[in-house]
């Protein structure tokens, strides 16, 4: 019998609505070269718990940033940036208030607890498990089994819901739980799939 359920945060509960642009400008500013580079420091930062401050100075120290590209730096991390899908509260306040235990498991900076409870999404979770505050990123299977004993839940008793197959759905497989892919843009063939979070209010997965 599914108990708990585990939430991934990026591109499955939140999004950042100007990504594209974003992504588009920072590109322009930083050059190909220096863009992969800023971006290496930052999927480092998902093993280390660095302030965004700690962050920029890595970055910086790695390609001598300039002002604008600091600047961007502080743009990409902060709170304002992120939205909730529109499916996304009444999701969680549906399973919270039929009593299943709820998580987040994210690979992420240490910003990204911030962004949650900027966001409200930490009033219907049980707990967050951050990838930077553990030391494991998915897939790891540590970093499942520390949701997991965080919810007082076995893995076989709880559903991963992630976008992504290669660290939500085959990581949650190899820690021994059932995975549920989001696929809001109906981009891939992954089974089981869901278009929108509110699938999952009568899911079989979920619902034995």
């Amino acid at each position: 019998m599914i108990h708990a359920l585990l939430f991934d945060f990026w591109d499955t509960l939140a999004y950042i609505p100007e990504y594209t642009q974003l992504k588009r400008i920072n590109k322009e500013v930083f050059g190909d070269t220096r863009y992969h580079q800023a971006r290496h420091i930052f999927f480092q930062a998902h093993t280390h718990p660095w302030s965004i401050e700690e962050f920029v100075d890595m970055v910086d120290r790695e390609i001598q940033a300039t002002e604008e590209e600091k600047r961007l730096l502080y743009e990409w991390m902060k709170f304002d940036t992120f939205a909730v899908y529109n499916d996304t509260i009444d999701t969680l306040r549906f399973f919270k208030e039929k009593g299943y235990r709820l998580g987040i498991v994210s690979n992420a900076p240490m910003s990204t607890r911030e962004k949650i409870q900027h966001l409200g999404i930490d009033a219907y979770v049980d707990t967050i498990i951050i990838s930077c505050e553990v030391g494991y990123v998915k897939p790891a299977k540590e970093i499942f089994y520390t949701a997991c004993t965080a919810l007082q839940v076995k893995p076989e008793e709880t559903v991963m819901i992630g976008d992504k197959v290669e660290t939500d759905m085959l990581g949650a497989k190899n820690a021994g739980m059932r995975g549920i892919r989001i696929d809001r843009e109906g981009r891939e063939d992954y089974t089981p799939t869901v278009r929108t979070l509110k699938e999952l209010w009568n899911h079989p997965f979920i619902f034995e």
